[in-house]
């Protein structure tokens, strides 16, 4: 035995569609890398994903929807560079 291991597929999933977590990710994306096996299966998730999101019709957004994001985004930004006291 190597002691080589492949990823399984919740982590694959969580690669493609950036959800996994900051801890795992530079893991991840150095074995994803160096794997063919796994970095074809990262290529797998990433086009079923977007294959869905292609299928998905567009929504509509209400009036005010951009700017109430804006704001959320600068609060946001304010409060993680706030210095604790």
């Amino acid at each position: 035995m190597n002691g080589f291991h492949h990823l399984d597929e919740a982590t694959i999933v969580s690669y493609a569609s950036g959800t996994l977590s900051e801890g795992l990710l530079p893991i991840v994306a150095n074995h994803v890398t160096h794997c063919a096996e796994c970095g074809k299966s990262v290529r797998r998730a990433e086009a079923i994903g977007g294959a869905m999101l292609e299928a998905v019709p567009p929504e509509q957004l209400s009036a005010g929807t951009l700017e109430t994001i804006i704001v959320r985004i600068e609060l946001g930004n304010r409060l993680s560079q706030r210095q604790p006291p």
